[in-house]
């Protein structure tokens, strides 16, 4: 009976509790300020403006730059000091090469020699930077031993386009008129007080059929004479002949190439030497009519063996027409007349001496027969005639006192080459191919005052 009245209690007790707290929860609502909700607010609505269309040029896009990467540049080396005397390769701006013996550089010009001896000036600012820092080491090392002479000589006038034409007549004056039996040079003016005899053995009117050969060697090779051309022209004695009344000299391309010695070989022409020697105080004068060819047309004297001294005596070297490779100085060569001292290198001179003069002319040298000659009047002096008329003299430097062969060279220049295709050399007719002498004379003086 106590049992079920504690759990009565127990009930009732739970029961007002329970009623308690809701009462108090229901008062503290009422006692709070009423919270009233905002709806949500609805998201702006974006404002899509028109689109700004840019045109774009249709180019590549700009290529990266690479990066530089500085490198350290090691200095040049110093040009070594060249010999004085040797031959060397002198190169222009332009990629042109000669090589050629440094003889004396100034401010603004260097004056070569090429291996033909023909001397002319190069400009400095015609060279290219390589050139240029030889011809300085060559200054630095050997300028101050040219001596004033030499630089006067150098500084003298030189074979030039701008030469004035020299004022000969076309036609030879009728007192110069060839004749059967003449009695002396072939000049306007008697030389006073002199009276000349014929020298046999080197003269030759070219009357026969055939060439002399008692008094001529067409042979390059023989008798002391070893020299068989400047490649790439080859002398053959087949290439004479006397025919007309004139020996003829004929040029041509071979029908092959030819290697001689290493030397290539492709156009032929010829040398007729003398074989007896001129002496000092005589008179050497020959009646020729160039080539019209690239190749040379010549007369001059040469001494043989292995002489103290090695003297050459061009009396007239020329050429038929200019090349179109022709060095830019060769102007002028095929209506010129042009001779030279040479002096040249051996063991008893290492520096070869050159002196020259030369006229140009009105005609070129292949269009008529022109008289060239030359008195070797003394050691120190000799005298150089045109068609007559005493032109101009040369003064070697040593005592000229060899004796001398003739030389009747037809031959190719490097300088003025012959072309490989279109030459006159290969198109050009049988009597432009010829060189063509009239007659060789040497006179020897009988009687002098």
């Amino acid at each position: 009976m106590k049992k079920a009245a504690a759990v009565s209690i127990l009930v009732v007790t739970t029961l007002v509790v329970g009623v308690g707290y809701l009462l108090y929860l229901d008062a503290a609502k009422r006692s709070r300020p009423a919270v009233v909700e905002s709806p949500p607010e609805k998201a702006p609505v974006p404002v899509v403006e028109s689109p700004v269309i840019v045109e774009v040029p249709d180019t590549e896009p700009p290529k990266p730059v690479p990066e530089v990467v500085t490198e350290s540049v090691p200095d040049p080396e110093p040009i070594p000091v060249p010999d004085r005397y040797a031959m060397l390769v002198i190169a222009s701006a332009d990629g042109r090469e000669l090589e050629a013996q440094i003889l004396d550089v100034t401010a603004k010009t260097a004056f070569i020699r090429r291996e033909d001896k023909i001397i002319f000036e190069i400009p400095l600012d015609r060279l290219n930077a390589s050139s240029l820092g030889v011809v300085d080491a060559w200054r630095g090392a050997y300028a101050h031993l040219v001596t004033p002479e030499q630089k006067a000589f150098l500084a003298g006038p030189k074979i030039k386009p701008e030469v004035a034409a020299h004022s000969v007549d076309d036609t030879v004056p009728e007192t110069l008129a060839d004749d059967d039996n003449p009695t002396g040079p072939f000049v306007k003016d008697r030389i006073p007080g002199v009276a000349w005899e014929p020298v046999k053995e080197m003269t030759d009117e070219f009357d026969g059929r055939r060439v002399d050969e008692d008094k001529w060697q067409i042979e390059p090779k023989g008798n002391g004479w070893n020299w068989i051309g400047r490649a790439p022209g080859l002398f053959l004695a087949d290439n004479v002949s006397v025919e007309d009344g004139k020996l003829k000299v004929t040029v041509s391309k071979l029908d092959k190439p030819e290697t001689i010695n290493g030397n290539e070989f492709l156009y032929q022409g010829a040398i007729v030497r003398s074989h007896h020697a001129g002496e000092l105080g005589w008179f050497f004068e020959c009646k020729m009519k160039a080539n019209a060819t690239e190749m040379s047309s010549t007369f001059w004297l040469m001494t043989k063996g292995h002489t103290i001294k090695k003297l050459e005596m061009d009396i007239q070297e020329c050429v038929g027409t200019i090349s179109d490779n022709a060095d830019p100085w060769v102007n002028g060569w095929d209506h010129i007349f042009h001779s030279n001292l040479i002096h040249r290198k051996n063991q008893h001179n290492p520096e070869p001496v050159q002196i020259q003069k030369g006229l140009k002319l009105k005609k070129e040298n292949h269009k008529r027969f022109y008289t060239y000659g030359a008195w070797w009047k003394s050691e120190r002096e000799v005298l150089f005639y045109l068609d007559g008329e005493h032109v101009y003299t040369l003064v070697p430097e040593v005592d000229w006192d060899v004796p001398a062969y003739i030389q009747m060279a037809i031959e190719t220049y490097d300088w003025n080459p012959v072309p490989e295709r279109g030459s006159m050399v290969e198109r050009g007719s049988l009597e432009q191919r010829q060189t063509q002498y009239e007659w060789v004379r040497t006179w020897r003086a009988v009687t002098s005052q």
